[in-house]
């Protein structure tokens, strides 16, 4: 199972917004996306990490569980909670989007691609 560059990318995205917090926990996390992307690209563990990311979506203390705000000190500067998490967000969805593509089978590939062509702006 090849990974593909649009989840590499998403992924990378995700990270790159966590460790612009520069909070600990936000740290934690990019750290995690991070070990993922390399095992991943390493191809002898592809299955497992694909595997853990799922695990990284739903569920309590999830990563799209994840809220930046100011009583958390997790802010990106120059952003406010509702700009930060929006974009978050966003960054997730296509990240599960792209995790759930690669892992599909072929109608469910069709599936989500063709929610997205419906979703499109």
């Amino acid at each position: 199972m090849a990974l593909t560059n649009q989840l590499a990318q998403r992924l990378d995205e995700a990270a790159t917004f966590l460790e612009r917090s520069g909070s600990s926990s936000a740290n934690s996390w990019a750290d995690n996306l991070r070990r993922l992307l390399n095992e991943m690209a390493d191809g002898a563990r592809v299955n497992h990490a694909l595997a853990e990311l799922q695990t990284y979506f739903g569920g309590m203390g999830s990563l799209n569980d994840y809220v930046f705000c100011e009583l958390n000190e997790n802010l990106p500067a120059d952003w406010n909670f509702e700009q930060a998490n929006k974009e978050f967000q966003t960054i997730l969805e296509e990240c599960y989007k792209e995790l759930q593509i690669l892992r599909s089978n072929s109608f469910a590939k069709v599936w989500w691609l063709g929610l997205e062509w419906w979703r499109r702006e």
